[in-house]
């Protein structure tokens, strides 16, 4: 009805220039109406009946049905929340405990005391003695000298015997030989 009204409105050089109006065929029949289904006495149905048709007893049996349902529902979200809510404050409390340690461990540190369960760190090991590390030195095949003077090893040796407030310094370049240098102070 809309296209033949519009239709019916063009000049007829438009209707000229347009593509002939086409021919719609007639509306079908409207369907009848279904027929309502027939249920016999005492037979179960998934058709809804509506709660005028029902009497109080059965309304209030469904409505206690659907609140249960809802209950059920609502302890069952509480149950979740409940569990959430465990984890989290057994995370927070690993937390507060790792925490509780750090401020006890700090306390320590600050008033000069030594936290008996802070791993301590290893003793470190003995120095060598310069003679030991001299004759380590002499195996490498070092050269000496002393106060600038080159000396033989054996020399070295029993300079550093006689006198004990003296310095070594050792340089080691790539594969050659260490060179060691004993002084007074370097």
């Amino acid at each position: 009805e809309r296209l033949e009204f519009i239709y019916g409105q063009m000049s007829d050089k438009q209707k000229a220039d347009a593509e002939p109006f086409p021919d719609f065929p007639p509306m079908p029949e409207s369907p009848s109406a279904p027929k309502a289904p027939r249920v016999k006495k005492n037979d179960k149905t998934n058709i809804p009946i509506h709660p005028s048709a029902l009497d109080y007893g059965e309304v209030k049996i469904r409505e206690e049905e659907i609140l249960l349902k809802k209950a059920v529902s609502m302890l069952k979200e509480q149950k979740i929340l409940m569990v959430q809510q465990i984890v989290k404050m057994k995370e927070d409390e690993a937390e507060l405990i790792e925490i509780q340690k750090e401020i006890k461990r700090v306390n320590y540190l600050l008033k000069g005391e030594v936290d008996s369960n802070a791993p301590q760190p290893p003793t470190p090991p003995t120095p060598k003695s310069p003679l030991d590390h001299a004759i380590e030195m002499a195996k490498q095949g070092a050269t000496f000298y002393y106060k600038g003077k080159k000396i033989t090893h054996d020399e070295a040796f029993v300079i550093l015997k006689s006198n004990e407030n003296l310095s070594m310094n050792i340089i080691k370049k790539n594969d050659q030989a260490p060179v060691v240098k004993i002084d007074t102070h370097f």
